[in-house]
């Protein structure tokens, strides 16, 4: 299975692990953002670059059969840095199925009732290893 991984910029590391993690079970991970070598800022780049970067990720959504929507403890401290939730609703428009890990934010989306919902990185690596994959949960 191909999977993206939404996540905020800030937990690139974390999510270069839980790529490494996924192919090491056996799926793929299409998010190309993970091992990027851009670290510049959104605020430092200019149109022609965030256009870019907003067309790959596009590309990388599309190519995906899971999108992995990782969410934050203390949603305010994030609300500018939403891009997370633009991807999740591209996933949903496409018809690309998307899961939680993590709380549900302030945010439209991490309460869709199509999210399939994991509290953590190991309850949501458990759900993928399950044949076939569920969650008995949904948005909570």
């Amino acid at each position: 299975m191909n999977i993206y991984l939404a996540a905020r910029f800030g937990r690139k590391q974390e999510m270069q692990a839980y790529a490494y993690a996924l192919e090491s079970v056996g799926h793929g991970t299409t998010s190309s953002w993970v091992f990027a070598k851009n670290d510049k800022p959104a605020v430092e780049l200019t149109c022609h670059e965030l256009c870019g970067l907003a067309m790959r990720n596009s590309a990388d959504i599309a190519r995906s059969d899971l999108v992995m929507l990782f969410t934050e403890r203390d949603s305010r401290e994030w609300l500018n840095t939403n891009t997370r939730f633009a991807e999740v609703g591209e996933a949903i428009g496409r018809g690309i199925q998307v899961m939680r890990v993590g709380p549900a934010e302030l945010n439209l989306y991490s309460a869709h009732p199509r999210l399939l919902v994991a509290d953590n990185w190991l309850e949501a690596l458990a759900i993928l290893t399950a044949t076939p994959y569920r969650s008995t949960r949904q948005c909570n």
